[in-house]
C-alpha cells in the first residue's frame, strides 16, 4: 500500500511521525502546526486520516466545505475491523489468487501477502476479522485477540493445504 504514495512523493520532502494540531488557510496558503510545535505552509493539502478526524481539523480551523460534500462525509460510517499480519514457516497453501474469503464466525478473509507481492522476502498472511468479532473483541488484549485469529486461521490454512 506504500508504493503509490512513495512514487507520488519521490520529489517531495516528507516528514513522518508528525501529528497536525491545527490547519488553517491564509490567502492562498494552507498553514499547519503540529503537536511538537513545527509549522508548515503549503499550496495544497491532502487529508488522509479517517473522515471524522479530517472533519474535526477542518472545523477547528473554521474551514468550510460545500454543504453537499459535508453531508456525504458526515454520513460515512466505519465498521470496526481487526486485522493481524502473521509470518508463516512455509507457504500458506492458498491459490495463485492470493486470498481466501471465509465469512465465518471469526475470520472474513485471509490474504497471502507473498502471492500479492507485498511481502516478497517472507511468507506472510493478513487475517481480517469479521465485523461482529471485531466489535466484540475491540477492547480486549491485542495478543489474546491475535492468538484467537491466528489459531482459527491455522486450521483453515491446514485444511485448505490438504485440499490442494
Amino acid at each position: 500500500m506504500r508504493a503509490i504514495p512513495e512514487y507520488l512523493a519521490k520529489n517531495l520532502k516528507v516528514e513522518l511521525g508528525k501529528t497536525v494540531r491545527t490547519l488553517s488557510k491564509k490567502d492562498s496558503k494552507w498553514m499547519l502546526e503540529t503537536f511538537d510545535g513545527s509549522k508548515y505552509s503549503a499550496k495544497t493539502v491532502v487529508l488522509t486520516p479517517p473522515i471524522p478526524y479530517s472533519l474535526a481539523l477542518l472545523d477547528k480551523g473554521n474551514i468550510a466545505i460545500a454543504a453537499e460534500y459535508r453531508k456525504k462525509l458526515d454520513s460515512v460510517k466505519y465498521i470496526p475491523c481487526i486485522a493481524v499480519m502473521a509470518i508463516l514457516n512455509g507457504s500458506s497453501g492458498l491459490t495463485e489468487w492470493g486470498g481466501l474469503r471465509i465469512t465465518g464466525t471469526f475470520i472474513d478473509w485471509i490474504a497471502d501477502n507473498t502471492l500479492k507481492g507485498v511481502s516478497p522476502d517472507v511468507n506472510a498472511v493478513t487475517i481480517q476479522a469479521m465485523p461482529d468479532f471485531s466489535r466484540n473483541f475491540w477492547d480486549h488484549d491485542d495478543d489474546e485477540v491475535a492468538r484467537m485469529l491466528i489459531d482459527n486461521a491455522k486450521a483453515l490454512l491446514v485444511f485448505r493445504c490438504h485440499k490442494l
